[in-house]
């Protein structure tokens, strides 16, 4: 499956964004896929705390989850893990020395 690819800023911001407003999970992007003048699917890029670790997931969404709230879609995603294209640990990089 072809998907496009973010730049690490933007998993970088989200990831700041969440620690500023102590939030679980953020939405980093999307990129919707059309078929036929019709919405297909959507890939949305996001970052969702699991157990102990915030994870980097790219996961499939359907265009009725997509067409809905950020929270429905973050709730989409969390449910279904099986949709999940990507799934990596998110590790912010530290500017400063150890």
């Amino acid at each position: 499956m072809l998907y496009p690819c973010i730049g690490t800023q933007k998993w970088l911001r989200a990831g700041d964004y969440m620690i500023q407003h102590k939030l679980s999970r953020a939405i980093v992007s999307s990129y919707t896929h059309y078929k036929d003048s019709e919405v297909e699917y959507a890939h949305i890029y996001a970052l969702i705390t699991v157990e102990d670790s915030v994870r980097m997931v790219i996961a499939v969404v359907p265009p009725d989850i997509r067409a809905g709230s950020n929270d429905v879609m973050l709730d989409y995603i969390e449910c279904n893990p099986k949709n999940w294209v990507h799934n990596l640990l998110y590790i912010p990089l530290c500017d400063k020395e150890i």
